[in-house]
């Protein structure tokens, strides 16, 4: 069975889990293919309060490159549009 990928605007997850690390995000991706954000839309790594914590997708929001980020602030923030990325079954 595979895992399931969700989107959700804000800070925290409608369903499912936000994803705490780097390679579940990556995970994520894998199974998240679309035309908006696929493996290679990876941005990087960061540790900033200002945006969603973890894993998180940005799709033309003001002060934010389009794609995905790594948030490892340990609270985060909404932050306009930015989506948190959540899985109900790849964290452990």
């Amino acid at each position: 069975m595979l895992a399931t990928v969700s989107l959700a605007i804000g800070n925290a997850c409608a369903a499912g889990l936000p994803l705490t690390s780097w390679p579940i995000c990556r995970a994520a991706l894998s199974l998240y293919s679309t035309s908006r954000i696929d493996g290679d839309a990876y941005m990087g790594t960061e540790n900033d309060g200002n945006w969603p914590k973890g894993c998180y997708y940005c799709d033309d929001v003001p002060g934010c490159a389009d794609g995905v980020w790594f948030n490892e602030h340990s609270s985060g923030a909404a932050n306009g549009d930015a989506s948190i990325i959540c899985s109900e079954d790849l964290e452990p």
